[in-house]
């Protein structure tokens, strides 16, 4: 699992917005999609719905979010 999608994906979930997740990244709003899009690929499960008004976490993405945190978390812990 690419640790930089886990942080776009929290990222988007706390802001509720890929646009706003996109300019604490430092990318495009159309890169953090496409990110996205790519994880929701890779794992098999959708995990956001994206409207006009920003992104809200599927059920599926709500049951790994606590695993994903912890991960994102772990991996700072090894980078410091």
């Amino acid at each position: 699992m690419d640790i930089d999608r886990c942080r776009a994906l929290i990222y988007a979930i706390d802001t509720g917005s890929l646009f706003a997740a996109a300019g604490k990244l430092n990318i495009t709003t159309s890169g953090i999609s496409k990110m996205m899009s790519t994880f929701e690929h890779d794992i098999g499960l959708k995990l956001l719905y994206r409207n006009r008004g920003g992104v809200i976490s599927t059920k599926k993405c709500l049951d790994i979010l606590p695993s994903i945190r912890q991960l994102v978390e772990q991996n700072e812990m090894c980078d410091k």
